[in-house]
């Protein structure tokens, strides 16, 4: 969902859900337009959905991105 409105300005790929604490995601972000608000826009997307998380840790590179999220609570919606 978050890249049906996002793309091709930023692009997510979950890589990794470890132990329902952490998830992975890496990217493609149009960095001029401030990439870490990407970043928080899909954490939105999950509260929205029921799913507390923040962001860990934010690995830039070069065109893509690493971005660590923990997932605090899920709740059903």
């Amino acid at each position: 969902e978050y890249n049906r409105y996002y793309s091709p300005e930023a692009k997510v790929e979950i890589v990794e859900i470890k132990n329902n604490d952490f998830i992975k995601i890496s990217g493609i972000c149009c960095f001029t337009c401030g990439a870490h608000d990407y970043f928080e826009d899909f954490i939105y997307l999950l509260k929205e959905r029921g799913i507390e998380a923040k962001i860990r840790k934010v690995e830039e590179g070069k065109g893509k991105n690493l971005v660590k999220i923990e997932l605090a609570k899920i709740r059903r919606v």
